[in-house]
């Protein structure tokens, strides 16, 4: 289990416990962000739409 699937499982955990009568869906949102070099800071950023998270990004292990 990779430190991502760990999160990925605490978060979910905390979901549970929190209100029990709602349906909680974790998704994941691909974000790209450009730089310039030799400057602080970003000078710009592209969000791409939410997908349902199934499997770890990074060891592509399924998520339970």
């Amino acid at each position: 289990m990779c430190k991502c699937c760990e999160e990925i499982q605490f978060l979910k955990e905390i979901n549970k416990s929190t209100i029990p009568n709602v349906k909680r869906i974790l998704k994941a949102t691909l974000t790209s962000f450009s730089k310039r070099k030799g400057e602080r800071g970003y000078c710009g950023f592209v969000s791409y739409k939410n997908y349902d998270l199934n499997y770890c990004p990074k060891c592509r292990k399924k998520v339970r």
